[in-house]
């Protein structure tokens, strides 16, 4: 919880510091001036929302390679273009590493769910196996019992009288 509780503020600080050099860009390339605070928004937002597919899958233990792959390159666009509006590499790398660092971060945080979700599996699956185990040991033991019952028995044959021929007639 503390990870995710970082990575949401990593990811909240990013996309506030740059949302102005966003914002600025697009202005500065002909995008309307009431409109001009969507573009970091919509580009912002859609990072956000190929992290949470891949954290959503990580979650449910499920492989998530497009969401990767549309993480990766839009975080690549922020980056460059949080980089691209300025001249020196200095201003460049401190304007780009929030929208890394975001994207790091969110990898991080995906590997410890992915472990988690690995542990917890097998300590259920152990679990499992311990009460078919003791499910099983249960029914031997009843088993075992009455083997022990039925082998304490002993079979009673009944008593035949015999008749001979001899004597049945005489009764005759």
């Amino acid at each position: 919880w503390l990870t995710g509780a970082i990575v949401l503020f990593v990811g909240s600080a990013g996309f506030v510091l740059s949302f102005d050099n966003l914002r600025t860009l697009a202005a500065a390339n002909g995008v309307n001036v009431r409109l001009v605070f969507l573009w970091p928004c919509l580009l912002d937002a859609f990072v956000i929302a190929c992290a949470l597919t891949v954290l959503r899958g990580s979650l449910s233990n499920e492989r998530t390679p497009f969401a990767w792959v549309l993480l990766f390159v839009f975080t690549g666009a922020s980056i460059t273009f949080n980089v691209v509006t300025f001249n020196s590499w200095l201003a460049g790398a401190i304007h780009g590493l929030p929208a890394l660092v975001n994207f790091l971060s969110i990898e991080l945080l995906t590997g410890q769910l992915k472990s988690t979700i690995k542990r917890t599996l097998a300590v259920r699956s152990l679990a499992e196996i311990e009460q078919a185990t003791e499910r099983q040991r249960a029914e031997l033991a009843d088993l075992e019992k009455k083997a022990d019952a039925l082998s304490n028995v002993q079979t009673v044959q009944p008593e035949r009288k015999t008749r001979t021929p001899n004597a049945e007639r005489s009764e005759i």
